[in-house]
């Protein structure tokens, strides 16, 4: 094993919950070197100062704001939408988020999340005379469709700082490493990743900057076909940029590539999504009723945690719709497989589930 793995580069400054976090995942890969008895090609034996620079740009914040717009184009049937996410997260697990979807002139379809830090929420909205009403309320013990599909739900790009649902600075132990190339002209580490869970037959190469240690491009690949690259998706930051001291792509681009499932992908595009993210701010006060919401009177509650349903208190305000201004927004229980975009439209999904919802579409079609 390299004689630098297992100790913490000094010239890195981090505060001491980050260097208590990133020495008990050095001491990991210690151990996991130990284990199979011989050296293992993994980052820590490579640069353990990158790891360090990964927990700096990522860890150890106190909150973060972002809102993340995204367009959507499928290049197969013409479809093109847009998607806007607010998202604010806090170090002690509170967490709200709203995310609203546009195609065209139709209606808005809304979804807010919320997570109070013991408890979340999702609250699907309808729009009625251009105005957005609670149609339905869940209430959960996981944030978002988090337990469902086993991802985390962040706007992008802090989508790419987590691997399945685990920060990607404590996943790095299963990574191996994967040669270099430049992303903006800018050297990074190629990390390989085993197949997750969550990415049903693929594995990912995360490239990091050598610099900053921060994610500007990831690559999936269905597995056995890594060598010949030509991904199945592409997420690749258009801009590296600087906030409040912490570096990380406001603007960046996801490609989804055309081809068989389980085989190398061609180079025909199927589809894009363009992010922009704007408001960023770290580490600011937050109130206790950012993290949840008022119920409107009447409105239909699932309960999960106390496994019954029922109206919220109060009479429910019905909502006269004008016929020439107001179009009903139909949502299928089960969207066409065949069609991604149209699935997204019909499930609602925000900007940072744009994604995983590409993973479910790709099971679908298996």
């Amino acid at each position: 094993m390299n004689p630098k793995a297992g100790r913490l580069p000094e010239e890195v400054e981090l505060s001491s919950s980050q260097r208590q976090s990133l020495k008990a995942m050095i001491d990991l890969q210690v151990k996991r070197s130990v284990r199979h008895e011989g050296p293992i090609s993994n980052p820590f034996d490579q640069d353990p100062a990158i790891i360090a620079k990964l927990v700096q740009e990522t860890m150890g914040w106190k909150s973060y704001d972002v809102t993340t717009l995204a367009h959507t184009r499928n290049f197969k049937n013409g479809a093109e939408f847009d998607e806007t996410c607010r998202y604010t997260e806090t170090d002690d697990g509170r967490r709200a988020q709203e995310h609203v979807q546009v195609q065209g002139n139709g209606p808005s379809i809304r979804l807010d999340d919320f997570c109070d830090g013991k408890r979340s929420a999702r609250v699907r909205f309808h729009e009625v005379n251009g105005a957005s009403h609670q149609e339905l309320v869940t209430i959960k013990r996981t944030f978002a469709t988090e337990a469902d599909v086993g991802i985390v739900e962040r706007p992008v790009p802090f989508f790419y700082n987590d691997f399945g649902l685990v920060p990607l600075a404590e996943a790095l132990p299963k990574a191996t490493s994967f040669g270099t190339r430049h992303v903006l002209d800018r050297p990074c580490l190629g990390l390989l990743f085993p197949e997750g869970k969550s990415y049903k037959g693929q594995q990912q190469i995360y490239f990091l900057d050598e610099e900053f240690g921060v994610v500007l491009r990831v690559e999936s690949h269905w597995v056995g076909h890594v060598e010949k690259g030509r991904p199945v998706w592409v997420w690749e930051a258009k801009t590296l940029d600087e906030v409040q001291g912490r570096h990380l792509p406001l603007q960046s681009t996801f490609t989804h590539f055309q081809g068989k499932r389980g085989e190398p992908a061609t180079t025909n595009v199927e589809m894009t999504i363009a992010y922009t993210a704007k408001d960023v701010s770290f580490d600011r006060n937050h109130f206790a009723s950012d993290f949840w919401f008022k119920m409107d009177p009447g409105v239909p509650v699932n309960d999960l945690v106390a496994k019954k349903s029922y109206d919220a208190p109060g009479v429910r305000r019905e909502v006269e719709v004008k016929a020439d201004t107001a179009t009903p927004i139909q949502v299928p229980t089960a969207p066409p497989a065949s069609d991604w975009s149209a699935s997204m439209i019909a499930l609602g999904l925000g900007a940072a589930l744009l994604v995983t919802g590409l993973i479910v579409w790709m099971r679908q079609r298996a």
